[in-house]
């Protein structure tokens, strides 16, 4: 079973912010360990753990945006990626 999720989002699009939110919510209450990184954390109205992406070590990460946010977000995982 699944502990930990990691949550990456364009920043820079409210749409994206809020439904990044309403996940790590939703997650929580399942019971999982939730990571935002850090860029968004700044964005969100709750205080979550926060984690670069570099260091993000989790289960599996959802990526909120387009290609270049799953672009990114490739690069920067740590290997193996989860």
């Amino acid at each position: 079973m699944f502990k930990s999720v990691g949550i990456i989002a364009r920043f820079d699009k409210r749409k994206a912010i809020n439904l990044a939110e309403k996940i790590a919510e939703y997650l929580d209450k399942k019971g999982l360990e939730v990571y935002i990184e850090e860029t968004l954390m700044n964005k969100l109205k709750k205080n979550w753990n926060f984690c670069p992406i570099e260091n993000m070590k989790t289960d599996f990460i959802i990526t909120i945006g387009g290609d270049g946010t799953i672009l990114r977000t490739c690069v920067a995982v740590p290997k193996p990626e989860p």
